[in-house]
């Protein structure tokens, strides 16, 4: 297993855009199959602040849809347990208490 992440301003101090992305190399399960090995890239956008103590985040997971799956357990009745294709995701947060380096 292998893990890249990488952030780059758009805009300054207000919008990121990140990139990850995640490579397993293909495993035997308990019944002797081979899982396929895979790249699963995610992609994020981040918007801070967007008001006192508040930012936005939007994201795709597995952005290219990729079909994947680990090897199941011996409590599972699949031998290999396929994942979610494509997700996408909003995050809103808000911080009510100044422990981010903000200062009046």
């Amino acid at each position: 297993m292998a893990k890249f992440n990488f952030i780059v301003p758009l805009v300054k101090n207000r919008l990121f855009a990140g990139l990850d992305v995640l490579y397993n190399s293909s495993r035997i399960t308990l019944a002797g199959q081979k899982t396929s090995g895979f790249v699963l890239p995610n992609a994020t956008l981040v918007g801070l602040p967007l008001g006192k103590g508040l930012e936005l985040s939007a994201s795709i997971y597995n952005l290219f849809d990729t079909k994947y799956g680990y090897p199941g357990g011996e409590e599972n009745s699949q031998d290999i347990l396929y994942q979610d294709g494509r997700i996408f995701g909003l995050k809103l947060t808000y911080t009510f208490w100044p422990w981010h380096g903000h200062s009046k």
